[in-house]
């Protein structure tokens, strides 16, 4: 996570355009409108910019770990987590604890990887894996043993995908068990309803 953090201090002079390059990369036109010109990025700039714009959210999360471990809000005179996050970073408490979520996913893989691997992993995969972090860090640590740190990354990646799709497997399954229940059960009420309509037609 320090690797993120230092990232940072060099993105500004990484992007940063001169003055000729700003005022060319922009037109004014007659009606007060700014409108950027056709330029499209190089393979390399997209890139470096997509890497930029990740390890910026990635700085995000880590630093907002950060504040809640050590209790930021208390420092600042907050009573709550919520009130801090709320005034200072115009954020929900839920928002933030997807956000700390997403650290603690990270945190807990990293610690069982070797040293220099790179994790990287999105809200989405965070949120997937919660409830098996503990069985998922195991997986990886097995397997990511003896490893170089860029093998590891890559088994990282592979593992998560596999068990996302086995969730993805597994929720389709239970969804399709549920679907099934619940026209039995309706089936059967049905047949209890036409049971008893026969029932009083008899009687009559």
């Amino acid at each position: 996570m320090a690797d993120i953090l230092d990232t940072l201090d060099d993105l500004d002079e990484d992007f940063a355009l001169d003055e000729e390059d700003f005022e060319t990369s922009l037109v004014l036109v007659e009606e007060g409108e700014l409108l950027e010109e056709d330029y499209e990025m190089s393979h390399e700039e997209a890139q470096n910019i997509t890497d930029a714009i990740r390890s910026a959210a990635t700085a995000t999360w880590v630093l907002l770990t950060k504040a809640h471990q050590f209790k930021a809000y208390k420092a600042l005179g907050y009573e709550t987590w919520a009130d801090y996050v709320k005034t200072e970073f115009e954020i929900s408490s839920q928002r933030s604890y997807q956000l700390l979520d997403l650290g603690k996913a990270v945190a807990m893989i990293e610690a069982v990887t070797p040293e220099g691997t790179i994790v990287q992993i999105t809200e989405a995969q965070a949120r997937d894996i919660k409830r098996e972090l503990p069985a998922i860090t195991e997986k990886i640590a097995d397997e990511t043993r003896g490893k170089t740190p860029e093998e590891a990354s890559e088994d990282v990646d592979r593992i998560i995908d596999e068990i996302r799709e086995q969730k993805k497997a597994d929720d389709k399954e239970a969804e399709k068990r549920a679907k099934a229940a619940e026209e039995a059960e309706q089936e059967g009420y049905q047949r209890g309803l036409e049971a008893a309509a026969d029932a009083l037609l008899e009687a009559d």
